[in-house]
């Protein structure tokens, strides 16, 4: 299923509760489809313009640089409370500028930790929704291979 959030912006469900996609622009109702937010761009972190849903900001960078530890440790810490919400029930909106690398990090994370997944099934689950070129940063997905390997 697919959301329009403005003329050149979507979201994508990669499984129950939980979206993919880019930055909702300030005017676009967030609260009507979901019921947190996650902003993953660097560049977007502007909560006060969603004031009705719960929101969780990680400042991600995407600019072919190696992940820092502390992008890590946020990414890390996200995806727990995605976890969390959509336990709960809750719908989720993980989001970037283009919704395809750093909210493909969370949302593999999310896809691995929470539900048990192989990187390799959560990597194409974020493709099948978002796209052939979603999750392309290798940085990103040497990480989710790493972390996720863990027990």
């Amino acid at each position: 299923m697919e959301l329009a959030l403005h003329s050149t912006s979507t979201a994508d469900e990669v499984c129950k509760g939980l979206w993919m996609g880019g930055c909702p622009p300030p005017d676009f109702p967030v609260q009507q489809h979901f019921d947190c937010l996650v902003l993953t761009a660097r560049e977007y972190q502007v909560p006060e313009l969603f004031p009705r849903v719960r929101v969780v900001r990680v400042a991600l960078n995407d600019d072919g640089s190696p992940m820092t530890k502390a992008e890590a440790v946020e990414a890390v810490r996200a995806a727990g409370r995605i976890i969390r919400w959509l336990n709960g029930g809750l719908k989720v909106l993980v989001t970037c500028f283009a919704g395809r690398n750093r909210s493909g990090l969370v949302t593999a994370l999310v896809l691995c930790k929470g539900m048990g997944v192989s990187p390799d099934l959560a990597i194409g689950a974020i493709r099948a929704a978002r796209g052939h070129e979603a999750f392309r940063n290798s940085y990103f997905e040497t990480f989710l291979r790493a972390y996720c390997g863990r027990t």
